[in-house]
């Protein structure tokens, strides 16, 4: 490492300042953007994240009328940003997404997933998603705890083995796994209210 100094981390390094990193959020102005809770390791990559680089990333977001998801790859990510939230960096209820399985933090397994959400703050909105064949069956795993569930072509790309999917099919799957437990699908206007966002003009 040769320096402490985020954008200076190494003289191959590509990061950018905080302002840069979430400047899509700010321009755009989407409902949600993502916000990943701590520094995370993917093969020889290092995706940093400091809490000044989490603080400022967070309330230029805020500022922009985007809420945060705070992503959480690990139980650690999960403490970083209940420290956000306490700090009152973001705004409530807190939107946190389990990212499980992605090879580089935590697995998709019941006792993860339960360890993660009994971390959770008080009040906080809470859902999850896994990466490849993981994806439905962690599905599965959080309807019944009352999460929200995330699927889509980001975490995997197929529908089933030797079948590439589409957004719409992976949605489709997750739905008929989510009613046929007794669960019910959010519309938009459902999904906008439980979050606490409003609609884009």
């Amino acid at each position: 490492m040769d320096s402490v100094d985020p954008i200076k981390i190494g003289k191959t390094s590509t990061l950018k300042d905080s302002k840069t990193r979430c400047l899509h959020a700010i321009k755009l102005q989407p409902e949600l953007a993502t916000l990943d809770c701590g520094t995370i390791v993917f093969g020889e990559q290092i995706f940093v994240a400091r809490m000044s680089d989490l603080r400022e990333m967070a309330t230029l977001m805020r500022e922009a009328g985007v809420k945060p998801e705070l992503e959480c790859f690990d139980l650690g990510h999960i403490e970083i940003a209940k420290k956000l939230v306490s700090e009152g960096t973001i705004d409530g209820p807190a939107l946190f997404q389990f990212c499980l399985s992605t090879g580089n933090g935590a697995p998709a397994s019941p006792t993860v997933l339960q360890a993660m959400r009994e971390l959770l703050p008080s009040g906080a909105i809470w859902g999850g998603f896994g990466c490849g064949s993981d994806e439905m069956p962690v599905v599965a795993q959080i309807v019944p705890m009352g999460g929200h569930v995330r699927v889509g072509l980001e975490d995997n790309i197929y529908l089933r083995r030797g079948v590439l999917a589409s957004n719409a099919g992976l949605v489709e799957n997750a739905v008929g796994i989510i009613e046929r437990m007794g669960g019910s699908v959010a519309t938009p206007a459902e999904a906008r209210s439980i979050l606490g966002v409003s609609k884009r003009g």
